[in-house]
């Protein structure tokens, strides 16, 4: 129901605007009657004009010559148009300008705001059916309630639809929610619902309405409860995250585990072959070909170590690869460090694609992923892979035919080396020797 802020007074009437229209004119109805009771008898009964016959030719009759009577009933007439050209807006004044009978204005007006036959049958179909679908939300009241239903019955009744007493009556019961049924159920049993009034029905609603918001202000507050319940689960779904986070970072400490080591290694800056320091064990060692012999430090080497110093050194200087010899006492030698100035040194895998082409010659590479050849002569124990390539530094891909395994002089077995296609280089990855150690 729609209400509006123009009110009707005793000295002028409510102001028609449309969907207000079955309340104007109630409204309406009323304020002409108040007038007189023969100024709504000009809208029900009519009013004519009066005209003479003369000649037999009809023309309307002079007002001079109106009796007491007909100037009265023409009093009425105007009385009626001049309260509804003031009861009416702009776009309901369009319709009755040109009326000079109150009964064809009132009619007009009626039409328009009413529609057709066919259109007041279909307006009393939608209202019967929010009739019937009518239910009390929760958040409502018992007021508003019966305001929607007799906004409903009184729409009804000006489309010659009248509801009863008892039919109001057991409607506003079937409509209540379930706070309401103990009262319900109350009413059914003591009360006879044939003979009940409607006002007499919403007023013990009314009445147990405000008993209910009463015993809900004096029930403890079930927030503090739904808040505990909350903060509980809340409190596990951090306990459950906190412990997935745990398990997360102990994998991520593993899976670093290998390029700590490798800091480790580089910072060292270790001589070629100097393996002590990175869990090496003399005595372990697989390789068939000659092996190192580990002496204690003296202040003048063997004769074995100083030849190997001379090829290690003849290595270093031949292919520029490193920026300092580092001597370690374990080999015989002092621990003092000898620095050599780089000069013109490129210290990347592309320099030795270069050089010629060798099958002994080895570079040790902090870049590189996996060990890496290209003479498949050198592998044993060697697969084939159908798939797979690896990226060059250049951005360059190299198809990988195969993976096997390698023995050095002086070196290890190394596992899993991959046979790259057209590759000129055979390269040790420091990264990989540092897993495999792990």
């Amino acid at each position: 129901m729609s209400f509006f802020t123009e009110r009707g007074y005793a000295h002028r009437p409510s102001l028609l605007e449309g969907p207000n229209y079955y309340t104007w004119r109630s409204r309406m109805r009323a304020f002409l009657k108040s007038i007189d009771e023969r100024v709504w008898s000009t809208i029900v009964d009519g009013w004519t004009a009066l005209v003479i016959d003369e000649n037999e030719v009809s023309r309307p009759k002079m007002v001079a010559s109106w009796t007491v009577d007909e100037l009265t009933i023409l009093n009425y007439n105007s009385k009626v148009i001049h309260a509804l050209f003031n009861a009416v807006n702009v776009n309901q004044m369009k319709v009755i300008a040109n009326c000079e009978r109150s009964k064809d204005a009132w009619d007009r007006l009626q039409v328009k705001n009413e529609g057709t036959s066919a259109v007041k049958r279909n307006r009393l179909r939608r209202l019967l059916i929010d009739f019937e679908n009518l239910n009390m939300h929760d958040d409502e009241t018992i007021t508003a309630l019966y305001g929607r239903v007799c906004g409903i019955s009184n729409e009804c009744f000006a489309l010659a639809k009248t509801y009863s007493n008892i039919g109001l009556v057991r409607k506003v019961l079937c409509s209540l929610p379930q706070r309401f049924m103990s009262k319900v159920t109350t009413i059914e049993e003591c009360c006879d619902m044939d003979v009940m009034d409607i006002d007499e029905l919403i007023g013990f609603l009314q009445t147990y309405e405000l008993n209910l918001k009463r015993w809900d202000k004096q029930k403890p507050s079930k927030d503090l409860a739904l808040k505990h319940e909350q903060k509980k689960a809340l409190f596990e779904k951090i306990v459950v995250l906190t412990t997935k986070l745990t398990e997360a970072k102990a994998i991520i400490d593993k899976l670093n585990v290998g390029s700590l080591k490798l800091d480790e290694v580089l910072g060292q800056e270790k001589s070629f072959g100097d393996r002590y320091g990175l869990g090496f064990s003399p005595g372990t060692s697989t390789s068939n070909s000659s092996a190192w012999t580990f002496v204690k430090a003296t202040k003048t080497p063997t004769e074995d170590v100083v030849v190997r110093q001379a090829t290690k050194k003849k290595v270093l200087e031949n292919h520029n690869l490193f920026s300092n010899v580092n001597h370690n006492a374990n080999n015989g030698f002092s621990s003092k460090r000898t620095w050599k100035p780089k000069t013109d040194v490129n210290c990347f895998v592309s320099h030795t694609s270069l050089l010629a082409f060798q099958n002994d010659l080895w570079y040790l590479d902090s870049g590189c992923s996996r060990h890496v050849i290209g003479n498949k002569s050198l592998l044993t124990e060697l697969e084939s892979v159908d798939s797979g390539h690896v990226t060059y530094d250049d951005g360059k891909k190299g198809k990988i035919l195969g993976k096997g395994s390698i023995v050095l002089p002086d070196f290890s077995i190394l596992k899993d080396v991959l046979l790259i296609d057209g590759l000129k280089t055979n390269l040790i990855s420091i990264s990989q020797i540092c897993d495999k150690i792990l």
